[in-house]
């Protein structure tokens, strides 16, 4: 009777957090990271023994990280910050292994199905809040719809959720082909894009954009795909920060190209701050977690513009809390080789994902490992919790075996 039962509780579990995670990402995105610690620790101990322990190579690459960030203490800025950005970096790499090991003990596929309803209530929500004139969201987030811009806010705070879907997309859409269920990967699609454009996030757009041709790749060319890939990923690593030297300064940015967005600009002029900043200690960095303290950052600049023969002014920060780019800020508080190390554990995910094609579940997974490093190097921080864990949970979709139906 108690393998049955910790068989029952173990579904019980995958199925709640895995419906939960569309709906929490677009409603309360910070309740992702609790959600994933939770799930991490409570599917490892109701998963079957013997565990199967990871790969050696992906623990090392894991554990590396929250090494170099704890030794960064050492030259950082604020060492408390360093230390304590360590510990929590550390967590979540503890949690992505668990989740690991609990994905491959035991059966895992019955999440794409969970997934799958949480993405129909999520987009249910969205419909809503359009009919709703943007209110549902509002009332969730507590605003006072008396102050005049509310609905702007609103908005704004489906974008980390919206963003989360597209990256969770093409993991889903793989895992439901490998299972032989190709009407549901297809239904999953047109929901994710139904979210996506409900949203209002550029980002998100992007981000699902990008698996197409990520996808259609590795499905066509298979495991001679990998090594470009992880070539083009390496160098793209590698030039970033001197790249985006390359820019012109602000106002001159703006005046040569008129047409680019405010907060696309503010982000550019965030990025060439942090390139600069990058320059002065390229090897080691300025230490874990040093962006909210790095100096300068608070520093305002003032650029303008002429539309419609109005001029407009805007007011920019230069660092506010983090660099808005994943490989700007691995290079800004951890250096070339923090960098390089970060590179490498994308590498080693796409070498083993890559290694089980023509999988389409592995296809997915590869597809949305470019729509997560979309929206990593355009909108959020690196070492933010609720977003590393909402990928460690996507993770794992990606581990499905092919050729085996599923019931909904």
């Amino acid at each position: 009777m108690l393998p049955s039962f910790t068989i029952s509780l173990s579904d019980r579990i995958l199925r709640v957090a895995y419906f939960l995670l569309p709906p929490m990402a677009l409603l309360v995105p910070l309740g992702l990271a609790p959600l994933g610690l939770l799930a991490a620790v409570l599917l490892l101990a109701t998963a079957p023994r013997p565990w199967t322990p990871p790969p050696r190579r992906l623990v090392v690459l894991l554990a590396l990280t929250p090494l170099l960030a704890a030794v960064s203490a050492v030259w950082s800025l604020d060492p408390f910050l360093s230390l304590k950005g360590a510990g929590q970096v550390g967590a979540i790499a503890a949690a992505a292994l668990m989740l690991g090991v609990a994905a491959t003990s035991r059966d895992f596929r019955p999440a794409a199905s969970a997934v799958l309803a949480g993405l129909a209530f999520s987009l249910l929500l969205l419909v809503l809040d359009r009919l709703l004139g943007n209110q549902l969201i509002g009332w969730v987030h507590r605003l006072n719809f008396s102050v005049e811009g509310w609905e702007i806010y609103a908005q704004s705070s489906t974008k980390r959720g919206t963003s989360v879907i597209a990256v969770l997309c093409w993991p889903l859409v793989g895992a439901l082909m490998a299972s032989g269920r190709r009407r549901s990967a297809v239904i999953a699609l047109i929901m994710t894009g139904g979210c996506v454009l409900a949203g209002y996030s550029s980002t998100a757009i992007l981000a699902l954009a990008a698996g197409v041709p990520m996808f259609l790749l590795f499905h066509f060319a298979g495991r001679r795909a990998a090594l470009p890939v992880i070539v083009l990923l390496m160098g793209v690593v590698g030039v970033m920060p001197w790249a985006v030297r390359q820019l012109p300064p602000p106002q001159e940015l703006w005046d040569a190209h008129p047409w680019i967005p405010n907060s696309a600009h503010h982000r550019l002029t965030i990025w060439h701050f942090t390139a600069d900043r990058v320059a002065e200690k390229p090897v080691l960095g300025w230490g874990m977690d040093a962006a909210r303290v790095m100096p300068g950052s608070e520093d305002t600049i003032k650029v303008g513009r002429t539309v419609d023969g109005r001029e407009w002014l805007m007011f920019e920060q230069m660092l506010p809390l983090h660099p808005h780019n994943a490989i700007l800020h691995w290079w800004l508080e951890l250096g070339m080789v923090g960098a390089f190390a970060m590179a490498g554990l994308c590498a080693a995910l796409i070498a083993a994902a890559a290694a089980k094609l023509p999988s389409p579940s592995h296809c997915g997974g590869l597809a949305g490992l470019a729509s997560g490093l979309v929206c990593a190097s355009s909108a959020f921080g690196a070492w933010q919790s609720w977003w590393l864990l909402a990928l460690a949970m996507i993770v794992p979709l990606a581990l499905f075996p092919p050729r085996t139906r599923i019931d909904p």
